[in-house]
């Protein structure tokens, strides 16, 4: 989440909020178009196998829609509980303080099916 943030707030050329909502607004409209990613694929022989995530995955374009929208509940609640007149860096400086850092990750291929 912090990566996405970052790369909005310095692509943004409006108010924070502005770029924010569009983010979400650009998201929202793909979601529901993806069910799937495939993971793997191969063919030989008249044959092909492929492996899929159906419903999952960090990059569906239903997760990068909640993404958004926490980020944007993160921003409200951020700006409701600094000073009128506060800046949009200082804004999106508590942001970034507020999402930690991912410290460790791991793989899970328990979803994974043949398709």
């Amino acid at each position: 989440m912090r990566g996405e943030l970052r790369r909005i707030a310095k692509a943004c050329t409006s108010t924070l909020e502005t770029c924010l909502q569009a983010a979400y607004n650009s998201a929202s409209s793909a979601a529901g178009s993806g069910t799937g990613q495939v993971v793997s694929a191969s063919a030989a022989n008249s044959h092909s196998v492929s492996f899929s995530q159906p419903n999952q995955g960090a990059s569906s374009p239903q997760a990068y829609m909640e993404m958004w929208s926490s980020i944007l509940d993160l921003f409200y609640a951020v700006k409701e509980s600094l000073p009128d007149g506060t800046t949009d860096a200082d804004i999106l400086k508590e942001m970034l303080f507020q999402l930690q850092p991912a410290r460790t990750y791991r793989n899970d291929f328990s979803l994974l099916r043949s398709a």
